[in-house]
């Protein structure tokens, strides 16, 4: 008796450890340059950031730049409020690797 519910014992441990160890598998990672939604996203946040009128900002475009081997460059214009009240309508230069996109600088 004893040693049936050991093995039974033994028998579920290792049914809950394959499990755990195969379920985990990690998927397969996409690059963020190769995520447009994620870009627009991330982008969004730092023009965001950096604005003087947050709520103001909207997206209207994306055009894909330059591309490396490490990454690609994208170009994202967007509708936002000036310092004076009128919305004006602006480009910005991004840089976007595996891992983070990166603000290069506003082209106008």
């Amino acid at each position: 008796m004893k040693k049936s519910c050991a093995t039974t014992l033994f028998i579920c441990f290792f049914i809950l450890w394959c499990i755990g160890k195969f379920s985990n598998t990690e998927e397969e990672k996409v690059p963020l340059y190769n995520d447009i939604d994620a870009v627009v996203e991330k982008a969004g946040y730092i023009i965001q950031d950096d604005a003087n009128d947050p709520d103001s900002y909207s997206f209207k475009d994306i055009y894909e730049g330059k591309k490396d081997k490490y990454g690609k460059e994208f170009i994202v214009e967007y509708r936002i409020r000036n310092v004076f009240g009128g919305m004006i309508t602006k480009q910005a230069l991004f840089y976007c690797n595996e891992d983070e996109l990166v603000f290069i600088r506003d082209l106008n």
